[in-house]
Formats: structure tokens, C-alpha cells, sequence
């Protein structure tokens, strides 16, 4: 290499002495012809100059290098020339093997290696008597210091299981103490086993999600086993109840069957919810037990739920909820539309009219008693009912009936709130000042009455969940029921609803549910009363100000859906026939902490308690007692964090033998 300096000054003096020729070319030839001249005779000299930058060449060349060498070992123990048990030698792991090691010779003659292939028998004959003495063998072959081996092996020789926990601790690494940065691995272990883990699961459960008490439930499900074994299989399912096992069931598997329906009738269930498990006991082998269960609820009803439906006037809020009742398979519906008033005159003979006289005395003499709900919609009582019928209601009612009264135009009519057995049992008094039209009380209930609840057909409003709930009240699981509705309620628009600011409402026997926020143009808002329960004596009421409910379903906003009115109406009839669920919890986020000192062991737990039941724990009148893994728990701290979330803490000593657990 020249030397830079040296090549710099060269180049100088050569542009100087081609500048200087080219000045005296220009002097005697002129200016044009004179630097023609000059830039000929630089081009004359630049191979002179090129001299000082030389071109450098490298020539690789192939040079013959010695053989790599790599032996190669075939675990040729039994396992490893069966398939599942079965000696199946066309698809054994040691013919699998063996087509890998034609692969590295096809491998080695492109890069230049040795194969050295052996049979593992031939280091160790313990290898033919159903053992692999994998740890004995490479310690062998590592005390040889081969440049590099490979061993195809499956990990055992009666029963191929992992091969992990065989060769977790075979010495294949030089010791890290010796030399931590500089570890070459001398070995290479390929498992041959790729059977792939046991695993049981249960899957598609299929269910009736209500069943009756005179009715065996059935649930269908399927059973799924990950192992493809050409043997048979029997697996057992489970389903318990409240840790009750109710059902059992033997599921047999074929050879090279995975899956399999079945299906397991339970006995006959009370009436109530009921919380299933259904298990499939694991099998010799599984580790992954988690899968192996499904949980799920179902609802058993009383086979008659009668529910009489008395309409005063047919209207779409009346078939909206005929159609609930008739689609809902909990109720017996027995409906009456009233087509014609007592007090109509006839245009055609009673024989050309195809109408069903009103069978008031049967019904409320005879089936009253045999009714769980009674519905009264835009019903007027005095107009179709006589003061003996009439009692025979409110006694229905006091003696635990339940009583669903819908309003309209022809209901609360100041002739039912103020003058019959109705205003025994309705949640507020009325004063009316009577009118001096004869017929008053033959019309509807449409006109403004002072001291009445008369119906405003023109008022527009929307539905808030009232706040000012009890807890301890009969109607707290109303609350419970509705609360996910609170923001559907609060966009849904509603026309026509019972004015009730002029009557007077008692000091106790009910509460008020949902309220009906009246906007005015001038920015004022009213509230009055939509849903109110009461409670006379045993018996349960639903007061619903208005017929107007049918707007919820058909309401043009998509997130007021039809679901809210399904959802209101089933809380409604849920609580009306004391059939509303338990408020219930779960447990989430659990952590356990094991504290040990000389004398004594502890277990301190801290989890979350979710749902709408732990508003409840507080209550100084309700005891409950804590297990956990077996342990009872004697110390329990409970911080309220809303009205559905809560801490708990678990504080308990604990023994030697409470620590198996």
C-alpha cells in the first residue's frame, strides 16, 4: 500500500506540470488548440498515474477439509418399534427414526459430514430387556468425547410417557461451574414420542333452561378424549347438585373414537334453581383436569302457574301481554276480553253475536283460589263485578294471592278507588267530588277529577328507577331485577299515564318502584308514581300506572329494545308468584398466603366478593360460616367497596395436617 502523503504530492506535480505545458501550448497555439493539447498529453500520462492506485484481487480457493463426524443412535428398545401398545413396525417410532436418519445423510453429503449410525443396543444390551438406561448411555457416549451425536428415542421402553422427565437431568452440556461462557452442547435428543397429552372434556351441553317438578330433566352433552388408541374406553360423568351427586353415567368409547353424545336424565327437582356440575372423572395419565367440567343453572317451576287475565277493553298493550303469558311455558293463561258494556243496547239478537258471556260467578266463586296471579288490565271493577265479587278478590288477595293491576282509561275510575272493595287494598285514598251528571260513572276515566286518579291519555314521559329503596323490604328483589334496565328505562318515551297528584297515598304497605319523569316545555319536571308494590297481609300487588307499556317494545330508539319489556313484565310475575332468585356471590381474585413462626402456622387469604348479594354481608342479622380447602375459617373481614363488590379477608391457624390439603 502506498503511502498516502507520498501519493498526494505526486498528484500535485503532476497537475502542475500538465497546467504549465497546457499554458505554453496556449501561448504559441493559441486558446482553443493550446488546452486540446494539454488535455491530450494528461491523458498521455494518466497511465503513469495509475501506477500509485493499485487494484487488488483475492482468488478463493477450495481446499479439502478433514470429515466432520456425527454418530447417530436408534433407541431399538419396545416401545419404540410399537404404536400405541400394538407392535406395528410400518409406523413404529424406530422406522420414523430411521427415515430421519436418511434425511442426514441426504444432509451430510452436501455439507461435508460423516454419519455413524448405531443402534443403542449395540452401547448397552439393556436396551433389548424393556429398559432405556438413557442416562447410562450418554453418559457412555459422552465419556467417548464424539465430536457430536444424536440419539432418536422415545424416553421409555414398556410405556412411552414424556421424555422430559427422563432426560431432564442427563449430562448433554459441559458443567457451567467449569466454563459459564463458553457451554457446547455435545448431544442433541429427539423424542420420538408425539402422542399427544390424555385429555378429557366435556363440551355442547344442551338443556331446557326451565324444566318442571313432575319432569325429568335431560341434558346432552358430549364427551371428547384427545387420545386416538385403538383400545376401548369407558369414562364416567357426574352431575351434582349443591355437592349432592344426583346422576351418573358410562360413557363408552370405541377404538379410534374421540368423541361421543350422551345424554343423563336427572330425577325429579323441586321447584326452585338449581346449580349443576357436570364432571368427567380423569383418566390414569391426564394432567389437565380443568376442562373436565361444566357448570350451568337451570329453573324448575311448578307444572300450573294459572294466571286469570281480565281485560276491560282490548288494546296493544292488552295483546302484548296475552303474548307473553301464552309464549312464557310457566303460566296457564285464561284470558277475558270484554267486547261489549252491561250497559250497551243490542243492535243484533243475542244469538247472531258470537260473543262468550263473562262466567264472573265461576271464576271468583269457585277458581279464584286456584289462580297464582290474577291480572286486571284497563279493568273497571264496579262496571263488571258485584261488591260480593269484589270481596271475594281482596280476600284472594289477602290470603297470599297476587294481584297484578295494570291502569288505562277505564281503570281507577273514583267508582273503584273510592267506592269498592278495591280501595281497600290500592295504595292511596281518594276524595272525588261528585259530579252531577247522571252517567258519570259509565264513562271512562279520561276526564280531570279532582281528589281522583284519573288517566291523562296526552302525557309524555320517561321511566327512572326510584332511589329510594329499603333493603330489608319484601320489594328488594324487584330492585335487584331491574337495576340492569336502569339506562334502557331512562331513554325509553312513554304516552298516557295516571294522574295521582291529587289523591293521597298511605304511610305504609308499599313502595314505589319506578317513577315517570314529566319534562315541561318551561324546564320544570314532575315526577309521579309508574310502579308501585304493595303488600296486603300475605298477599303481593303490582301497580302499574298505565297501558302504555307496549311502547317499550316497539320504541324506535335500538337501545331500548323488546328485551326491556320481556325483562320488566318477567321480574314483575317472577316476584308476584315468589319465585325471584337469590341474590347471589362469587368469589374472584383469590390469594393465599401460608405464614409460619415457631410455635403456630397461619393461612391468611384475601379475595373479591361479586354480585348483587353483597349488599347483604353487613346485615348484623345474617351469620354465615368459611371454609376454605377444608379449613375452617375464624376470622373474617368484609370492606364494602359498592353495592356489588366487596373485600374479604381470611384469617385462620392452621395444623400440619390442614397444610396436605
Amino acid at each position: 500500500m502506498v503511502n498516502p502523503t507520498i501519493v498526494a504530492v505526486l498528484v500535485t506535480c503532476f497537475t502542475v506540470i500538465i497546467l504549465m505545458m497546457t499554458g505554453l501550448r496556449i501561448k504559441g497555439y493559441g486558446l482553443i488548440t493550446g488546452i486540446t493539447l494539454g488535455l491530450l498529453r494528461a491523458m498521455w500520462l494518466s497511465p503513469f498515474l495509475l501506477v500509485l492506485f493499485p487494484k487488488n484481487i483475492t482468488l478463493d480457493q477450495q481446499q479439502k477439509r478433514l470429515p466432520f463426524k456425527v454418530s447417530v443412535y436408534l433407541d431399538d428398545s419396545s416401545s419404540m418399534t410399537q404404536e400405541n401398545g400394538t407392535l406395528t413396525m410400518a409406523r413404529s417410532h424406530f422406522v420414523r427414526a430411521q427415515k430421519h436418519t436418511n434425511k442426514l445423510h441426504a444432509l451430510c453429503e452436501k455439507l461435508g459430514c460423516v454419519l455413524q449410525v448405531k443402534r443403542a443396543s449395540e452401547e448397552d444390551r439393556r436396551f433389548l430387556d424393556h429398559v432405556s438406561p438413557l442416562r447410562d448411555l450418554t453418559n457412555h457416549i459422552t465419556a467417548k468425547d464424539p465430536p457430536f451425536f444424536i440419539l432418536f428415542t422415545d424416553g421409555g421402553a414398556q410405556e412411552p410417557y414424556d421424555i422430559l422427565s427422563q432426560i431432564n437431568n442427563l449430562r448433554l452440556l459441559s458443567p457451567p461451574q467449569e466454563n459459564p461462557n463458553n457451554m457446547k452442547v455435545k448431544g442433541l435428543l429427539v423424542d420420538m414420542n408425539n402422542s399427544q397429552p390424555k385429555n378429557v372434556t366435556v363440551q355442547n351441553l344442551r338443556y331446557e333452561a326451565i324444566g318442571f317438578t313432575d319432569h325429568n330433566v335431560s341434558l346432552d352433552f358430549d364427551v371428547y378424549r384427545s387420545d386416538r388408541s385403538h383400545v376401548s374406553q369407558t369414562i364416567q360423568v357426574q352431575v351434582e347438585i349443591a355437592d349432592n351427586r344426583v346422576a351418573v353415567q358410562n360413557v363408552t368409547f370405541e377404538s379410534h373414537q374421540q368423541l361421543m353424545k350422551s345424554q343423563i336424565k336427572l330425577p325429579l327437582l323441586a321447584a326452585g334453581g338449581h346449580h349443576l356440575t357436570i364432571t368427567a372423572l380423569p383418566i390414569p395419565g391426564e394432567q389437565e383436569t380443568w376442562d373436565n367440567t361444566l357448570s350451568t343453572s337451570i329453573e324448575i317451576i311448578k307444572p300450573f302457574n294459572g294466571v286469570l287475565h281480565l281485560v276491560g277493553s282490548p288494546n296493544p298493550d292488552s295483546r302484548f301481554m296475552r303474548r307473553f303469558l301464552g309464549l312464557d311455558p310457566r303460566f296457564h293463561v285464561i284470558s277475558f276480553f270484554i267486547l261489549r258494556d252491561p250497559w250497551d243496547i243490542p243492535s243484533h239478537d243475542e244469538r247472531d253475536v258470537s260473543l262468550i258471556p263473562f262466567p264472573v260467578d265461576q271464576l271468583f266463586r269457585h277458581e279464584l283460589p286456584h289462580f297464582s296471579v290474577v291480572v286486571l288490565q284497563n279493568f273497571r271493577l264496579s262496571e263488571f263485578l258485584s261488591p260480593d265479587h269484589q270481596n271475594l278478590l281482596v280476600d284472594y288477595v289477602k290470603n297470599g294471592g297476587s294481584l297484578l293491576f295494570i291502569g288505562g282509561p277505564r281503570a281507577l275510575h273514583y267508582t273503584d278507588s273510592h267506592y269498592s272493595a278495591l280501595a281497600e287494598i290500592i295504595p292511596f285514598t281518594s276524595t272525588p267530588q261528585m259530579s252531577d251528571d247522571l252517567f258519570a260513572s259509565q264513562k271512562n276515566n279520561t276526564e280531570p277529577t279532582p281528589g281522583a286518579a284519573w288517566y291523562n291519555q296526552d302525557l309524555t314521559y320517561s321511566l327512572v328507577l326510584n332511589q329510594s329503596r329499603h333493603e330489608y323490604s319484601p320489594a328488594s328483589s324487584l330492585f335487584d331485577a331491574l337495576t340492569p334496565w336502569q339506562k334502557q328505562l331512562t331513554r325509553s318515551q312513554l304516552r298516557g299515564l295516571h294522574q295521582t297528584d291529587e289523591v293521597v297515598f298511605r304511610d305504609y304497605g308499599y313502595q314505589r318502584v319506578i317513577d315517570a319523569h314529566l319534562s315541561s316545555p318551561s324546564g320544570t319536571s314532575q315526577t309521579l308514581p309508574f310502579m308501585m308494590a304493595s303488600y296486603v297481609e300475605k298477599g303481593r300487588i303490582i301497580w302499574i300506572y298505565s297501558d302504555s307499556l307496549w311502547r317499550l317494545a316497539m320504541d324506535p330508539d335500538p337501545l331500548v329494545s323488546r328485551s326491556l319489556y320481556n325483562g320488566m313484565i318477567n321480574t314483575v310475575f317472577r316476584w308476584l308468584s315468589r319465585d325471584e332468585k337469590t341474590p347471589f356471590i362469587w368469589a374472584d381474585n383469590l390469594k393465599i398466603k401460608i405464614t409460619r413462626d415457631a410455635n403456630s402456622k397461619s393461612l391468611i387469604a384475601h379475595t373479591h366478593l361479586v354480585g348483587p348479594g353483597v349488599k347483604y354481608l353487613n346485615d348484623p342479622q345474617i351469620s354465615f360460616d368459611t371454609t376454605l380447602c377444608g379449613i375452617k375459617i375464624t376470622q373474617v373481614k368484609i370492606t364494602s367497596l359498592s353495592d356489588q363488590l366487596a373485600s374479604m379477608t381470611m384469617t385462620s391457624q392452621i395444623s400440619g395436617t390442614d397444610l396436605s390439603h
